[in-house]
């Protein structure tokens, strides 16, 4: 975090400090990449952002290194769902849930086929 917060400053940024970490992964390689989800406050305005973070820790004596540091995207809002009365255009009905969607009724047969050709191999 130290490194972050002297680059920032060198940016004109304000200094975060650490709140805490979300979530952490691990790569196991020579360098081990860890992969880490943290939340941390802007010291000046005291806003809490998500940001991501790729850290390579080196082997031996050398320095580990933060390859990305960045405010993590928010995920958009879906958009509410429509509350329109008229029939949809869609193939699939809602109004009847004995129909099937043309893609989840293909895969459905798909499925079955496979079934019934490995039934025949054992046989």
């Amino acid at each position: 975090m130290e490194d972050q917060n002297e680059k920032r400053k060198k940016e004109g940024g304000n200094e975060l400090r650490l709140k805490e970490v979300i979530k952490c992964n691990v790569r196991a390689a020579c360098p081990l990449n860890y992969y880490i989800t943290l939340k941390a406050e802007d010291v000046v305005t005291l806003e809490v952002d998500e940001y991501e973070a790729l850290v390579m820790t080196r082997c031996g004596n050398q320095k580990d290194e933060v390859h990305i540091f960045r405010k993590k995207n928010k995920p958009t809002i879906n958009p509410p769902a429509s509350t329109e009365l008229e029939p949809s255009n869609s193939d699939c009905a809602v109004e009847d849930p004995d129909k099937i969607c043309d893609s989840r009724s293909w895969d459905r047969g798909e499925t079955r086929r496979r079934r019934q050709r490995r039934r025949r191999r054992r046989s």
